[in-house]
């Protein structure tokens, strides 16, 4: 037997932060509550920079020579 719970939230198109928590039994195990398998807490970030962030990384790396 096997639980699964993700939880994210997703603040702008292509960019979320999500936790996920796992936890596996031993679903034939003796009269009681299964024997603990495995448990797993990942957590993650998805970045998207919008594009005026990517424009503004990359007039800061050509130092603003942009159409010159």
């Amino acid at each position: 037997m096997s639980t699964n719970a993700r939880v994210r939230w997703k603040y702008r198109p292509g960019s979320e932060p999500f936790v996920v928590y796992d936890e596996e039994r031993d679903s034939e195990a003796a009269i009681g509550v299964p024997g603990l398998l495995n448990r797993a807490f990942s957590a993650m970030v998805l970045w998207l920079p919008q594009r005026r962030e990517v424009h503004a990384a990359f007039e800061r790396h050509q130092g603003g020579t942009r159409g010159r």
